[in-house]
């Protein structure tokens, strides 16, 4: 017997990635080719980004271009995103410091660093009047 499979698309952020890549171009035309190399991805990994928002009807294809339905989109991004992907917390690893963290003791290693050449202050004998 042969098992039934779900071959059901499902939008990956990265699909976000795309559809906000072609929301800044604009009317400008790109192929699939243009957008991977702006945005670091193969063709087919682009390729498949629109396809899956086809399917979500995000997009639609017209003279072999994707065109934003812009209305969807923004409805998705409003109301679905945080939805469809959700921010989630890993556990504490080693790694690179975050950001703030990186600055915030960068900052207090120069300030101390400015300390140690800080002149001595001179001592009087008799306070100034």
């Amino acid at each position: 017997m042969k098992r039934n499979i779900n071959h059901q698309l499902t939008l990956s952020p990265q699909d976000l990635m795309v559809l906000l890549k072609l929301v800044s171009l604009g009317a400008k035309p790109a192929t699939y080719g243009e957008l991977a190399e702006s945005l670091g991805m193969s063709s087919s990994e682009v390729h498949a980004s629109v396809k899956r928002a086809n399917a979500g009807r995000l997009v639609y294809i017209e003279d072999d271009r994707p065109v934003i339905v812009r209305a969807a989109l923004k409805e998705f991004l409003l109301h679905g995103a945080k939805y469809a992907f959700p921010a989630t917390l890993g556990s504490s690893t080693r790694g690179v410091l975050v950001t703030g963290r990186a600055v915030s003791r960068r900052l207090c290693a120069q300030i101390s660093d400015l300390r140690s050449l800080r002149r001595p202050r001179l001592r009087l004998s008799r306070p100034l009047r």
